[in-house]
């Protein structure tokens, strides 16, 4: 019997527990039409916006919006696949955290049969041209720690 899995809400969970393991200060998003799904702060009131996006199998392309994808320097999307694996907690699923500007041009844009768009990021293209950020929270940190700076300038 195959099982239906929530997989946005996983990786959201998942991505929480992360962040609280490596003691940034985390805040989950609640609601159905939500812009973003984890707000980290700073001690200094900057904020980092994260959105997340999971997907089960490896070869599926991770749907984004159904917006243009914003150029905030502050919007990071963290991609999970799980590998067609979900169900196997023995089994980390891979992950990519990218700043929302880098990957904005890189997305693909088709219509729904609703005739709405939808904006989407190609499993392949992460693949290939992101290797530097999968499984890069430092990345986050970084990006705080040039927030606080900013201040001070």
């Amino acid at each position: 019997m195959e099982q239906k899995y929530n997989t946005n809400l996983a990786s959201e969970f998942y991505v929480m527990s992360m962040l609280y393991r490596l003691g940034l200060d985390a805040y989950l998003t609640l609601g159905n039409k939500k812009g973003v799904d984890i707000v980290l702060r700073n001690t200094d009131g900057s904020s980092i916006s994260i959105e997340v996006k999971g997907v089960n199998k490896k070869t599926d392309d991770w749907p984004l919006s159904s917006k243009d994808i914003s150029l905030s320097a502050n919007l990071f999307y963290i991609l999970i696949s799980y590998e067609s694996e979900i169900g196997n907690l023995l089994i980390h699923p891979h992950l990519w955290i990218i700043p929302a500007n880098l990957i904005a041009d890189k997305c693909k844009k088709a219509q729904t049969k609703t005739g709405k768009y939808l904006y989407y990021m190609s499993h392949k293209v992460i693949r290939e041209q992101f290797d530097d950020y999968k499984n890069n929270w430092q990345i986050l940190q970084t990006q705080l720690l040039t927030n606080t700076n900013r201040l001070f300038l």
